[in-house]
């Protein structure tokens, strides 16, 4: 049914992830993509910091991100679901000594520590709202106050997403303990950067 269309309402199993990374060492053509590139210049440019002390980011995959994002950050820690995008974000990130890939399940667990910068771009909709509800929380409290969130996602409903990418952002904004430093939208994605009160 149309309606439900990117609105599935269930959490998309990290099992989908390893399968399809399994098949395709680089799904969605992150390493090749011209609009990767340009989505990832643009999230750059509109980091509010030039540099972060510690930085997060949660789903990782093969890393092309992670090494961008490893300029501007002190140490960075990088995580995701998919052993074999583990393995080649660490390959991609060998010559880094401050940047750490690991397998994290965000749907079972979340990376502990205290950080400056975390990101979330392109997975949050794979996560039923009480997932991404918990996800949130878990954000929350390892963001430093007045650290800063950034949310990437593509906003063109997709078969099988749990939510959309607004459900997704609105899920942030709406939420008390940040507030909104930067909101951006494109035909193809939207970039919202929040910052913990």
């Amino acid at each position: 049914m149309e309606a439900a269309r990117g609105r599935t309402g269930e959490t998309v199993p990290a099992d989908y992830f390893r399968r399809l990374y399994r098949k395709d060492a680089d799904p969605w053509g992150f390493a090749s993509s011209e609009y990767e590139r340009s989505k990832y210049r643009a999230t750059l440019a509109a980091l509010p910091r030039l540099r972060y002390t510690s930085g997060l980011e949660l789903g990782c995959s093969i890393g092309v991100f992670t090494a961008m994002l490893a300029r501007r950050c002190a140490s960075l820690r990088a995580v995701d679901c998919s052993p074999e995008a583990v393995r080649a974000a660490q390959l991609r990130c060998s010559s880094l000594a401050h940047v750490w890939v690991e397998e994290c399940d965000l749907a079972k667990s979340f990376p502990r520590g205290r950080y400056d910068l975390v990101t979330i771009c392109e997975i949050g909709y794979y996560f039923a709202p009480r997932d991404l509800a918990r996800i949130c929380d878990d954000i929350a409290a390892v963001l430093a106050q007045a650290g800063d969130l950034v949310l990437v996602h593509w906003t063109p409903p997709v078969e099988g997403h749990a939510q959309t990418a607004d459900d997704v952002h609105a899920t942030f904004i709406n939420d008390e303990r940040f507030a909104v430093a930067v909101s951006r939208r494109t035909q193809q994605y939207r970039l919202d950067v929040l910052s913990k009160k």
